[in-house]
């Protein structure tokens, strides 16, 4: 019996030594699989991912910097598409400056090009900015010299006051004595019969005229004899719609090296720069502030 029960326990023994051997060489797979179900979790994750934004400079990374710190979050740090918008602060100082000086917002502007007028009494300083499709607005001229009327700017503008109005207005079209020099907004040509009116009492007050021949004012800049002015220039959008009869005409940003009337005056080569760079499609305007 005793030779009985050791053999057995040798049986015993062998059986238990094929099961842990079967356990330890099943076991490895099982953790492969979990492994492979993990890695297809973290790959679909990673899908998803890739169809959230990214932002170039997360605010984490924008607080870094100021602290000194170099920041250890990867460039395209992934943020949900319902992220807040892109702080005011990271809009160009001066481009809020001279913003701030209207009592305007960069959020308020319909505009995809912004030419500013800061005069400061009669002189001024040109800038044009360009809007980006991020909503960042960026400088491409900085503070070129201009004039403004002859006796400053305001916001109660009149017929013959010799002022350069306030405000945001359109530019909605090109002119000059000269030829096109290649503008994206529709050029006009100056003739020998253009005027533009500057009688209240005529039915074309504050209107660009070629025919003369049926006239009803008593006053009209005759366009062709300002050869200097007027060799290229475009129009200012200020009491056209609706025109107000007595509020002011024949507002331009054109050619001069000193105070006007009422318009904006810059270098040849500034206006031309600003004609070329102009297009309608972003829906220009001109903001003109008080900077003095």
């Amino acid at each position: 019996m005793k030779s009985g029960h050791r053999l057995g326990g040798l049986v015993v023994l062998a059986l238990l030594a094929v099961s842990v051997y079967g356990y330890l060489a099943i076991r490895p797979s099982c953790a492969v699989q979990l492994y492979a179900t993990a890695a297809g979790t973290t790959a679909e994750s990673a899908s998803a991912g890739s169809e959230l934004a990214t932002i170039k400079t997360p605010e984490s990374t924008i607080a870094a910097e100021k602290n000194g710190e170099e920041s250890e979050l990867p460039e395209d740090t992934p943020i949900p598409q319902e992220a807040p918008k892109q702080s005011v602060g990271e809009q160009p100082p001066e481009f809020l400056k001279l913003l701030g000086m209207a009592g305007r917002e960069p959020e308020a502007l319909t505009a995809g090009q912004l030419v500013v007028a800061a005069a400061d009494g009669t002189d001024a300083a040109i800038y044009a900015f360009q809007k980006g499709d991020d909503a960042i607005w960026t400088l491409v001229l900085d503070g070129a010299s201009g004039h403004v009327g002859k006796k400053g700017v305001t916001a109660d503008k009149a017929e013959g006051d010799l002022k350069t109005p306030l405000g945001l207005y359109s530019i909605p079209v090109a002119f000059g004595i000269q030829g096109d020099p290649g503008c994206q907004l529709t050029y006009r040509q100056v003739t020998e019969n253009s005027c533009w009116v500057d009688d209240p009492a005529s039915v074309s007050y504050n209107q660009w005229v070629e025919n003369t021949s049926n006239r009803d004012w008593d006053s009209a800049e005759h366009l062709i004899d300002y050869t200097e002015q007027y060799a290229y220039g475009f129009v200012i959008g200020y009491n056209q719609n609706p025109i107000i009869p007595g509020a002011g005409s024949a507002i331009f940003f054109h050619c001069g090296s000193r105070a006007t009337a009422g318009c904006i005056s810059a270098s040849e080569d500034t206006v031309v720069a600003l004609l070329r760079w102009l297009d309608p499609a972003m829906s220009p305007e001109i903001l003109i502030v008080n900077a003095g």
